[in-house]
C-alpha cells in the first residue's frame, strides 16, 4: 500500500464520458479518490450515493470526489444515470493505478480467492509534493456513513491546509481505530 506523503503515481485514465483524466486535472484542490470493486452492486451503490449526497460539503472546501474501479466508461455512465450520481468515475480496466496505489490484491469470498479491488480511500493534498501529496488512506468495508467519515477527515485536513498549520494527519479505518503509521512527519 502506498504511504502517506508520497507522490501520486502518474496516470491517464478515461472517466465515464471517455474523457482522459490525469493527476494534472485535479491540481490545486483537495480531492478524495475512492476505489470500489464494481458498479451497480449494493455496497458500491451505497458508497456512491453517500458521496453524492455530501458533494456540496466537499465542494465548500474546494474538494472533489472521484471514484475508480475496473469497470468500463460505458458501465460507469449507466451507473451514474441509473443512480443519479454526481461524481467523476475513472475506468481502470487494466488496474494500472489501482495496482500502483496498492488497491488491487488478493481477496477472499465464500472460500474462493481471487484478485480484485481492495476498497480504499485517499485524500489528495494539493499543497504537498508539488500538489500531489497523499494524505492518510481510509480503508475497509463499506458501511453506512462511510462517506461522512471521509468527509469529517477531509474537513479537518482542509481546515489545517487553509490555516497554514500542518498538524497531524491521522486517519481512522472503517472500524474507527487510529492508523499510527499515517501521521505526517
Amino acid at each position: 500500500m502506498i504511504q502517506a506523503g508520497k507522490k501520486l503515481p502518474a496516470f491517464s485514465l478515461p472517466d465515464q464520458d471517455g474523457t482522459t483524466r490525469t493527476a494534472k486535472d485535479f491540481l490545486g484542490a483537495w480531492w478524495v479518490l475512492y476505489a470500489y470493486p464494481k458498479d451497480l452492486t449494493p455496497g458500491c451503490t451505497t458508497e456512491a450515493i453517500d458521496f453524492t449526497a455530501l458533494k456540496k460539503s466537499f465542494a465548500k472546501l474546494g474538494a472533489q470526489v472521484v471514484g475508480i474501479s475496473p469497470d468500463t466508461p460505458k458501465k460507469h455512465c449507466s451507473f451514474i444515470e441509473k443512480k443519479d450520481l454526481q461524481l467523476i468515475l475513472l475506468s481502470d480496466t487494466e488496474h494500472s493505478l489501482l495496482e500502483a496505489l496498492g488497491f488491487w490484491g488478493l481477496k477472499k469470498f465464500m472460500g474462493r480467492e481471487y484478485m480484485g479491488v481492495l476498497r480504499s480511500t485517499l485524500l489528495i493534498n494539493p499543497r504537498r509534493q508539488g500538489g500531489r501529496g497523499l494524505e492518510p488512506r481510509l480503508g475497509g468495508r463499506t458501511r453506512p456513513g462511510r462517506a461522512r467519515q471521509v468527509e469529517g477527515t477531509g474537513l479537518s485536513h482542509a481546515r489545517t491546509a487553509r490555516s497554514g498549520n500542518r498538524g497531524p494527519a491521522i486517519a481512522t479505518d472503517a472500524g474507527g481505530a487510529a492508523d499510527p503509521g499515517s501521521a505526517h512527519p
